[in-house]
């Protein structure tokens, strides 16, 4: 059974202080580009830092950059002035993108993100607000190998994982790949064992990183072939997002639905996932897009277009898709 959509007849006045959190530097005005532009909401991007020192990965050199850091700096470049067409507000958090972060790196940077996120509630006592989340909409990437065996192993630990974090990557995949490389490389038994040096340590932690990354880009390559898959980072950010709000009474949450992603497969069946998930009551919204505008702010995103639909969808005003749509979610006690 469908729900009702609202369409056009909310005033989006009411939704107070609107905050838009973006997983990366295209994210939002990608998906929530007619709530942006018609709120002035102010939009975070989480994963907007860059890693220390520079690193080169295959994303990089897929975006026509020798280096994270030369890209980072396009892509932020690229962010403000986007933001500037459709009128935002925007502020880049310090996170790393999937292909730089390693599972500690992950949960600092959510942490910090969750940090910062209730410190912006807590600056606005009594005042409407409204936050906006990733939807998550895509084909569904296959388990890893690690998360496999972790189930077998933990039924019981991985259900309880799989409900709180959902698709999330494997926190302890690359420690555990580095403690194994570790043990390769140490002497032989019959010689004194030493710690690796920091600068073993830190190639070894990137050899791990590469390697986590390429058998994620494996499974996702399998996933697209029925269509665009749920991004991990998105998830991420949703799910973070979602543990905070979930305990703030009196705040808006919203879904909105992913794009290119929900041209592998739409948003729906997650939001009723999520929904069951939180005991929430969902109210679904669709907002027409002046894909003109959208156009003249998106194209400021030059790295990237080409490289998300090398088809052109995303490089065309007309190929844009005419709605974006969203989920408002509300408690009982809302």
């Amino acid at each position: 059974m469908s729900l009702p959509v609202n369409r056009e007849t909310e005033n989006l006045a009411e939704w107070g202080d609107v905050l838009v959190i973006s997983p990366h530097l295209d994210d939002a005005l990608l998906s929530a580009y007619e709530i942006i532009h018609r709120t002035g909401a102010e939009v975070w991007t989480v994963f907007a830092g860059e890693p220390d020192p520079p690193m080169t990965t295959d994303w990089d050199r897929t975006c026509g950059f020798p280096d994270s850091h030369t890209l980072m700096v396009r892509r932020r470049a690229e962010d403000i002035a986007a933001c500037d067409v459709a009128g935002a507000r925007y502020r880049h958090l310090n996170g790393l993108d999937g292909a730089y972060t390693d599972p500690p790196r992950r949960q600092r940077d959510l942490e910090q993100m969750s940090h910062d996120l209730l410190d912006w509630l807590g600056s606005r006592p009594g005042r409407r607000v409204t936050v906006v989340l990733p939807a998550c909409a895509g084909t569904t990437v296959p388990p890893s190998l690690f998360d496999l065996v972790k189930r077998v192993r933990s039924p019981r630990a991985s259900a309880s994982r799989e409900a709180s974090t959902h698709h999330t990557p494997p926190t302890d995949a690359a420690d555990k790949q580095v403690a194994a490389s570790k043990e390769t490389a140490a002497a032989p038994s019959s010689q004194p064992v030493t710690s690796p040096s920091p600068s073993l340590r830190d190639s070894l932690r990137h050899l791990a990183q590469e390697a986590l990354h390429r058998e994620y880009q494996w499974r996702r390559h399998w996933a697209l072939r029925k269509g665009w898959a749920v991004n991990n980072d998105h998830l991420a950010v949703r799910n973070a997002g979602l543990a905070v709000l979930a305990n703030q009474p009196g705040i808006q949450i919203v879904l909105a639905e992913d794009l290119p992603y929900l041209w592998g497969a739409p948003a729906d069946a997650e939001i009723a996932r999520v929904a069951r998930q939180h005991r929430w009551m969902v109210s679904p919204r669709e907002f027409t897009v002046d894909r003109h505008g959208k156009h003249r702010a998106i194209a400021h995103y030059t790295s990237q277009l080409s490289v998300l639909e090398p088809s052109g969808r995303l490089s065309a005003a007309d190929s844009l898709p005419t709605i974006e749509r969203s989920w408002v979610l509300r408690s009982n006690t809302r």
